[in-house]
């Protein structure tokens, strides 16, 4: 026979931790920083008639925490965009996208599900970023084969078509990040950028992806300014949602991008790592 498991329920006012308002986890450390535990806590998530918690098992011991959140629970973390549109959330749960369940809300997109407030992670907003319109005071986003209003409740500012504007937002809030790879604009130097921006880049993306690459820019180099060639003949931005995802996600393909470089270019690049602290 086997024993009932005995439940200890933390309520909400003890919980040491928060879901704050752009999705991220906090305690009186700050921002939690393993990957590991925060996707531990996001696919922990539950509701029931007492609101929403994180539960976890030790032998016969089950923890329940109901935790304390500043906007919502629920978040879209990723975008799967193909001939439908999927969302995926923090819980790892995916839904397609309903263009009828859109609102803004002070400057943040929002959807809901079966009574649920759904919040669109910054991250996310990103992947949506060329469907999203503003024309006539009205917001508009494009699937489906249709543009579809999406309504506003309440004061909501301009949402940018690139994304919402983090102007004076605590950077650490924002958890995003960028690795610059910029290639020296050298005299006689090879540099086949059609085979960057599709090959190499496809190369990237594979290998990346899997340690929180979020998206990727290529900038062709055509002027210093003043008349001055460009100090860079190209540059490729990469977007991640950790400080540490592309050294490890370029240690755990064996060396396969660098060794790609040769196919492209005889140029060395140089690389910066930069925590991205405002997007205007």
């Amino acid at each position: 026979m086997t024993d009932t498991p005995t439940e200890i329920v933390i309520p909400r006012e003890k919980a040491v931790f928060r879901l704050d308002r752009n999705g991220r986890w906090r305690n009186a450390s700050g921002p939690f920083q393993n990957r590991r535990i925060i996707d531990y806590f996001n696919a922990a998530i539950r509701r029931d008639e007492g609101g929403y918690y994180v539960s976890q098992q030790h032998d016969q011991l089950v923890e329940k925490v109901y935790f304390p959140y500043e906007d919502t629970a629920l978040f879209v973390v990723d975008v799967q965009i193909g001939e439908e549109i999927t969302l995926v959330l923090n819980t790892r749960r995916s839904l397609p996208l309903d263009t009828g369940r859109l609102w803004i809300e002070n400057d943040g997109l929002y959807l809901t599900d079966a009574g649920e407030r759904i919040k669109f992670a910054d991250r996310a907003l990103l992947k949506l970023a060329d469907r999203i319109d503003f024309e006539q005071d009205a917001y508009f986003i494009r699937a489906g084969g249709g543009r579809h209003r999406i309504r506003v409740d309440g004061p909501a500012d301009r949402l940018k078509a690139e994304e919402r504007s983090f102007s004076g937002t605590n950077h650490k809030e924002i958890g995003m990040y960028k690795v610059s790879v910029m290639y020296p604009n050298q005299k006689g130097s090879r540099f086949d950028l059609e085979y960057y921006r599709t090959t190499h880049m496809a190369l990237v993306e594979k290998h990346l992806k899997p340690f929180g690459l979020l998206r990727t820019e290529v900038l062709r180099g055509i002027s210093g300014g003043g008349g001055q060639p460009a100090p860079y003949v190209c540059i490729g931005n990469l977007y991640f949602d950790s400080a540490d995802g592309y050294e490890k996600g370029g240690a755990a393909s064996g060396g396969v991008l660098r060794a790609d470089i040769p196919n492209f270019t005889d140029v060395t690049p140089t690389r910066q790592i930069s925590e991205v602290l405002t997007i205007g």
